[in-house]
């Protein structure tokens, strides 16, 4: 058994392994790891499967340390055969920033993550503005949404925009 090596971004290409410091150098023989908000608290809990031996759980107390930090978690109702909206796209505005995230929870072979996308704010405690582009071309778009919630969207409440013509002249 070996521990597993997280890493943390400082910036300008430079990492450095966490492994000890987060609590994550429990020594295992780990073959694939999955994430989500387990406990609904707003942050990324981890779980890391084993080989013959017991899965890690790992809670993720950002909250406790960080509590000026702040989320919007989406919960995607898709229509059809796509109940979880698999291609939605999702802008959120606030604070002078721009945050961007697609639909998209496989991850490697037969493997998935949390299927409602959360997104970290930092400071920010109220958008300005979520677009969700649905699957099928409709859009949602929501104005002053606060911070620290999660957010139910049915793609059945989308709207659906109509194509603008093109002003470009002809050849």
């Amino acid at each position: 058994p070996i521990p597993n090596y997280p890493f943390k971004n400082y910036g300008n290409l430079a990492f450095e392994d966490e492994a000890f410091r987060w609590g994550l150098a429990t020594p295992g023989f780990s073959n694939g790891a999955a994430y989500g908000d387990l406990d609904n608290d707003g942050d990324l809990d981890l779980v890391v499967n084993n080989v013959n031996m017991p899965a890690f759980l790992y809670r993720n107390d950002l909250e406790k340390f960080h509590p000026d930090h702040h989320y919007i978690k989406i919960d995607l109702k898709g229509a059809g055969k796509n109940p979880f909206a698999v291609g939605a796209k999702i802008t959120a505005e606030g604070g002078g920033k721009k945050f961007y995230i697609e639909q998209m929870p496989m991850r490697g072979f037969e493997s998935t993550v949390d299927h409602r996308p959360l997104i970290g704010l930092g400071g920010i405690r109220q958008l300005d503005r979520l677009t969700v582009s649905w699957p099928d071309g409709s859009i949602t778009v929501l104005d002053s949404v606060r911070a620290d919630q999660t957010l139910v969207l049915n793609q059945n409440d989308g709207i659906i925009v109509p194509a603008r013509a093109s002003t470009a002249p002809a050849t």
